[in-house]
């Protein structure tokens, strides 16, 4: 069990469309989660009566869930398929989201925010793995980007639709409108999503045939922590850093940027809100275009070596450092100075969410190195970005309140440079020190599938 078996030959054209909506929706929901509910913790902190301690308890607690829980969801998609994940982890949510709407003590908001955190995560790192069961490797790129898209709308609508709730209608309508999206979420996994994960060829004299359900699920979560031993390979360890410095800045950003254009430009916050969707927009862009780009690049591999080579893939994100930290520095430094609002929420906010966005690739391109466990590995890239990305509001507050608003982003633009340098690297030499590793040697227990008698290399057909 739990070697990832695609299926892209079964699905038509109009099915992998419907899926990817799908997962673009559920990519949605645990983003919209997390920032729907940062505007109503003061109204939610007076009506429990309870302390700063506990509310930010709340968000801790759905941050270590988020960052935790796709290890057990990834083990549980490799053993048991997509479809039943899915629809397991949307039940979730509903039932977290229901019970918070009659949330009566802090005790138990905290206990229902671990629990929405935990139905929440699996979205991408198990749609990592319907991605690698229904796309060839020359249309991941575009289909993985397209489900990030979810990420960047719920991000960005979060705090505005979370602010108007709170404001007209009390906090207790935010996780009433999330039990709508999950009811929604749900039935759209029962009624479009099928089974992806084709069964394995398991004998009977094959140890696996004779687990109970329970050993295999462990068997499956053990495996999945031994692939954090793949952080060892520096192309791994690189593109893993370059998903933490998005996830850190992406935060830092999130903390800070409503508050600098409410504090310096008197901006109400719808007017703030609408100019998040200039970032939402580049952001949506940068993610088609480096999609794209990606999978450009693995066809021409093809055609050029008779090979497909997933380092190729990186291409979009040499140049992600460069925009991230222009739009950064003119963003931060715009604000510090108080220029015009159109220099740093309009061209600044341009460059930061094209920039940003042109990282996605190297998501694809891990998925594309572990065609047996691809959602295992999309869920160690998430753990690791969650666990060392989450201190970046907590570290932007700090830095402006030390040194500015200028420092705040500036901060994040040093560490920017580095992972562009990480992907250029990966792009160069990453193939050649790759194949010298014995996991991707012919004949290993989790290869990339060999194509001409060349290890290291899938076949793109």
């Amino acid at each position: 069990m739990g070697v990832s078996n695609g299926l892209p030959d079964v699905f038509s054209r109009k099915q992998k469309l419907a899926i990817t909506a799908v997962l673009v929706y559920a990519s949605f929901l645990p983003m919209l989660e997390t920032f729907i509910y940062v505007p109503a913790i003061p109204a939610i902190q007076e009506q429990l009566q309870t302390t700063n301690y506990f509310m930010g308890l709340t968000i801790t607690v759905y941050l270590i869930a988020n960052g935790v829980a796709p290890v057990i969801w990834a083990s549980a998609s490799d053993a048991y398929g997509r479809r039943p994940v899915y629809l397991a982890t949307s039940l979730v949510c509903l039932i977290a989201s229901i019970l918070l709407v009659f949330t009566s003590n802090v005790e138990m908001l905290i206990a229902l925010r671990l629990l929405q955190g935990a139905g929440s995560c699996a979205a991408l790192s198990v749609a990592a793995g319907t991605v690698h069961d229904i796309y060839p490797m020359e249309e991941r790129g575009r289909a993985l980007s397209t489900i990030q898209i979810g990420l960047i709308v719920g991000g960005v609508s979060g705090p505005i639709l979370g602010g108007t709730l709170t404001y007209n209608f009390g906090w207790r309508s935010i996780f009433i409108l999330l039990a709508v999206f999950s009811l929604v979420l749900l039935g759209l996994f029962y009624f479009l999503v099928p089974e992806t994960l084709r069964p394995p060829n398991v004998t009977s004299d094959d140890p696996s045939s004779k687990l109970s359900h329970w050993r295999l699920l462990r068997k499956e979560t053990v495996d999945v922590l031994k692939r954090f031993t793949s952080l060892r390979y520096p192309f791994i360890a690189l593109a893993a850093f370059s998903g933490v410095v998005q996830y850190l800045a992406t935060g830092a950003w999130s903390n800070q940027a409503i508050r600098d254009m409410e504090d310096i430009y008197n901006f109400n916050e719808q007017s703030a809100g609408f100019f998040v969707l200039v970032l939402a927009f580049w952001n949506i862009v940068g993610s088609i275009i480096a999609g794209v780009v990606s999978d450009r690049a693995v066809v021409q591999s093809k055609d050029r070596h008779g090979k497909a080579r997933p380092e190729v893939r990186l291409t979009a994100p040499i140049f992600a450092g460069l925009f991230a930290t222009a739009g950064f520095l003119v963003t931060g430094w715009g604000f510090e100075f108080r220029w015009h609002y159109a220099t740093p929420v309009v061209l600044g906010f341009s460059f930061s969410g094209f920039g940003l966005a042109l990282n996605g690739p190297i998501m694809t391109y891990v998925v594309d190195l572990y065609p047996n466990h691809p959602a295992a590995m999309y869920a160690v890239l998430d753990v690791t970005r969650y666990v060392f990305g989450s201190p970046g509001p907590v570290i932007a507050t700090a830095t402006v309140q030390r040194w500015g608003t200028g420092a705040q982003y500036t901060l994040w633009c040093p560490l920017f440079l580095i992972a562009s340098v990480g992907s250029t690297w990966i792009r160069t030499q990453g193939y050649t020190y790759r194949i010298m590793q014995r996991e991707w040697k012919e004949g290993s227990s989790d290869p990339i599938l060999v194509e001409n008698g060349e290890p290291g290399v899938e076949n793109s057909t």
